[in-house]
């Protein structure tokens, strides 16, 4: 059900590389459910919800991680998936010479 300790949501935070057809690979960066399921909580926050027995669970407020971090990072990102989309392509270029 998750790790209990401190720090559990900062580890759940993966790169996750999936492969796609013979020369495409995928990399995603998220949060590995099974270390953090409540990751998702964190992010958005809660509504206070009534329980049948024992009154309101209260409300959380947001504190996001994910879309702030993507948000500052996304343009360092798209550049170096640029440089490094020409250097493989000018080394294969270069093979067919």
């Amino acid at each position: 059900m998750g790790d209990k300790r401190p720090g559990a949501l900062k580890r759940a935070i993966k790169i996750f590389s999936e492969k796609g057809s013979k020369d495409v690979s995928r990399l995603r960066v998220g949060v590995n459910l099974k270390i953090a399921p409540h990751a998702h909580l964190v992010e958005y926050g809660t509504k206070a919800r009534k329980r049948k027995k024992r009154g309101s669970t209260g409300t959380m407020p947001a504190f996001p991680f994910m879309r702030p971090a993507f948000e500052s990072t996304k343009e360092r990102v798209l550049q170096a998936f640029i440089e490094k989309i020409q250097t493989y392509l000018i080394t294969k270029l270069n093979k067919t010479r």
